[in-house]
């Protein structure tokens, strides 16, 4: 099972997961962000995976971009995923934008927050 600590940043919300991360807890982190982000009128996420554990298929990825975007799309405007380098897939980013949410996946935490500042 995965843990996971949100923290308020400035104008945005920072997500670091550990552990073991399954669909149920990206499903569970993501309801707790959109509350955050609606509780605080944030409009920023970074969320960082690196040092979460697990193998997810393609099929589980694309999961995790539709249940994202379907929830956070109306409430988020800049989502960025932290992901280790060999793992990361751009299937889920790409099916994410479609379905309207404004996701980038980053190799590096510092990479993803200058995307914030942007």
């Amino acid at each position: 099972m995965a843990t996971h600590d949100i923290l308020v940043i400035a104008d945005y919300l920072s997500i670091k997961v550990n552990g073991k991360l399954s669909l149920i807890d990206f499903k569970i982190i993501t309801d707790e962000i959109l509350v955050i982000c609606r509780e605080k009128d944030i409009h920023k996420v970074v969320i960082d995976v690196i040092d979460s554990a697990g193998t997810f298929s393609d099929s589980d990825k694309i999961e995790f971009a539709k249940y994202a975007s379907e929830k956070l799309k109306d409430d988020v405007i800049k989502y960025a995923y932290v992901y280790p380098h060999e793992l990361l897939n751009y299937s889920s980013q790409f099916v994410a934008q479609g379905r309207g949410l404004n996701v980038r996946a980053y190799y590096s935490l510092e990479d993803a927050l200058k995307w914030m500042e942007e």
